[in-house]
């Protein structure tokens, strides 16, 4: 799962009355995050890091590899400007 989807998604929001304990906060958010993620994050879990250091972290961790990538993992097929109907291929 994706850093910004968990967050937006509200579980940090209700997870203080479910989850009163930071570790259990940090184990939860470490069992959702993906495996490229968790290994980028779990430096900061044994030295005992709060939540909210790991959570940026891990965005920042995450930007950077999309960053790295050149964008978005989705592309458009057909790059240029669409004229309305496809040209006919005549060989």
């Amino acid at each position: 799962m994706m850093v910004s989807k968990y967050e937006v998604s509200g579980a940090p929001r209700y997870a203080t009355p479910i989850f009163p304990i930071e570790g259990e906060r940090i184990r939860c958010l470490m069992q959702r995050l993906r495996p490229q993620l968790r290994i980028g994050t779990h430096s900061l879990v044994t030295l005992g890091h709060f939540y909210l250091d790991i959570v940026d972290h891990a965005c920042s961790i995450e930007q950077f590899s999309c960053e790295a990538q050149g964008g978005s993992d989705k592309r458009a097929y057909f790059e240029g400007s669409y004229s309305g109907s496809p040209s006919r291929f005549r060989g």
